[in-house]
């Protein structure tokens, strides 16, 4: 009898039918995961998850696997999401709705894209609304970013600030442990003029950037004392300068524009205002890669089928190249890092892996998986990437 249930057994196993193809639906979904970033500290992991056309925040311990926190984000476009220290994480929102202002002076007609940064405590389990108890500040913002300062972490944002019937983009300081906030610079009054702050890693705005959309006239300011002076001035109809980061060596920026219709970038000196040498970047940049600490340069991204990631110091480079070839064969790009770099997120593509986030210890030695980008689909129903280049007709 039991041979005889062998026997059955076996050839029902091998009558089995070839695993089925999966759904084409599979091919369209979004990602399992978004935006996976790792804590300063490296012991907590914060993603978003997408469920149908809403968003969800969620925030993991490392050590556990235990979920310390669920945010969800509904149907709002999520913008931004970073780290303020290791207990606060703060995300943007974007809508379209009727814009608002804490001055009863000011009254705007319509609606728009606004966007809106909130703070979440992980201690208290509590949401504050970045500018939203601000006088005379409308609570939306048009850009937000982390520094020490002070030996705490900050959260920097651009808002506008109102005076009478002129309002002003302006950079204020949000102390998100229960400090004040406070306005740090304003820019020109509001009309055909953007304004945007650079901030080395202390928190300090060191320089600030200027453009006329109507006139096309383009500067560079930096600061000495209270007050600005400029460095470089274009004119800029079209494609004004950006920039991209601070440089690799203390003093500079780096400063992307359009050179021949080809992207360009080179540091900026902001003690004598002189530009150097274009980096050499012989298939392009996709972006750079900072130090969480100092927020210079210490990298960049090419712009390569495999998304290159190029170190400039040696040390750095020697670092990665061990965590590459860790996944032979595969594409390895970095997602996010702790402060110290011992702990990091990367995603992983290729014939073994699929397409997974993992998370590297390096403190540790080991390496784990977070989770499949792909739900529902192997690695070998995943084609490898390939890169076109082709001549536009214009």
């Amino acid at each position: 009898m039991f041979r005889w249930l062998m026997v059955a057994l076996c050839a029902a196993v091998f009558a089995l039918p070839a695993a089925a193809a999966p759904p084409i639906e599979a091919y369209g979904r979004l990602p399992t995961l978004e935006q996976v970033l790792v804590s300063p500290d490296g012991t907590k992991l914060a993603y978003v998850r997408p469920e149908g056309e809403s968003r969800k925040i969620v925030i993991q311990n490392l050590a556990d696997g235990k979920i310390l926190a669920g945010v969800g984000v509904g149907a709002e476009k999520l913008r931004d999401l970073l780290w303020v220290g290791n207990d606060h994480i703060a995300f943007s929102t974007s809508t379209t709705a009727r814009v608002r202002s804490n001055s009863s002076s000011i009254d705007f007609v319509g609606r728009g894209e606004i966007a809106q940064t909130r703070v979440y405590d992980l201690t208290t389990r509590t949401f504050q609304l970045v500018l939203d108890k601000t006088p005379n500040t409308g609570n939306f913002t048009s850009g937000v970013q982390v520094r020490m300062s002070e030996g705490k972490p900050m959260l920097y944002a651009i808002g506008l600030r109102f005076s009478g019937v002129e309002s002003y983009q302006s950079l204020f300081r949000v102390d998100v442990m229960g400090g004040p906030t406070r306005l740090l610079d304003s820019g020109p009054s509001v009309g055909d003029i953007s304004t945007q702050w650079i901030l080395d890693g202390a928190g300090a705005n060191i320089a600030r950037t200027e453009y006329d959309s109507k006139d096309g006239d383009w500067r560079l300011l930096v600061r000495a004392g209270v007050k600005w002076y400029p460095v470089l001035q274009e004119k800029a109809p079209l494609d004004p300068p950006w920039f991209a980061g601070l440089g690799p060596e203390p003093d500079t920026l780096l400063l992307g524009r359009l050179e021949e219709g080809r992207e360009v970038y080179r540091p900026l000196s902001l003690i004598t205002g002189k530009l150097g040498e274009p980096l050499d970047l012989k298939t392009g940049v996709r972006g750079f890669i900072f130090d969480s600490v100092t927020h210079r340069a210490i990298g960049l991204v090419e712009n390569d089928v495999g998304s290159t990631m190029t170190f400039f110091a040696p040390a750095d480079q020697a670092a990665w190249g061990k965590i590459t070839r860790a996944f032979p064969g595969e594409r390895v790009t970095l997602e996010s890092w702790s402060d110290d770099r011992k702990q990091m997120v990367v995603r992983v593509q290729g014939p073994k892996t699929g397409a997974a986030y993992m998370f590297v210890d390096l403190a540790a030695g080991r390496a784990s998986i977070v989770d499949d980008m792909q739900a529902g689909l192997g690695p070998d129903q995943l084609a490898t990437p390939k890169m076109i280049t082709y001549k536009a007709g214009d």
